[in-house]
């Protein structure tokens, strides 16, 4: 009788010991996959995170160039209207003409 109650105990025990390693390499499996898949996200991540990084650049270096060519105009307008004003501001001075429309310091209209 205690040879088959050792072996019962033994038959169970070595069982419960199946049943843990097993639940444990199930487990373990089961994290494996998740972590990979976790790496595998991260992965694309990093990679979509690179590439909206070149298309942002791309696209502040070409608001940067509009913008620069811009200021490039305005600039060589305002040459242009200060070249203008110089040359009839010296013309008006010359002149007193009281109902002059040029004339900065005209308070009101002709009279």
């Amino acid at each position: 009788m205690s040879v088959v109650l050792t072996c019962t105990v033994l038959a169970a025990a070595a069982l419960a010991a199946a049943v843990a390693a097993s639940l444990a390499v199930h487990r373990y499996r089961r994290l494996h996959r998740v972590l990979a898949r976790e790496r595998a996200a991260a992965r694309l991540m990093d990679g979509r995170l690179h590439c909206d990084m070149q298309a942002l650049h791309a696209r502040l270096k070409a608001a940067m160039a509009r913008q620069e060519a811009e200021r490039a105009v305005l600039l060589e307008a305002g040459r242009a209207v200060d070249e203008a004003l110089a040359v009839h501001g010296a013309r008006l001075s010359d002149s007193n003409d009281l109902n002059n429309p040029y004339d900065p310091f005209q308070e009101g209209g002709p009279v």
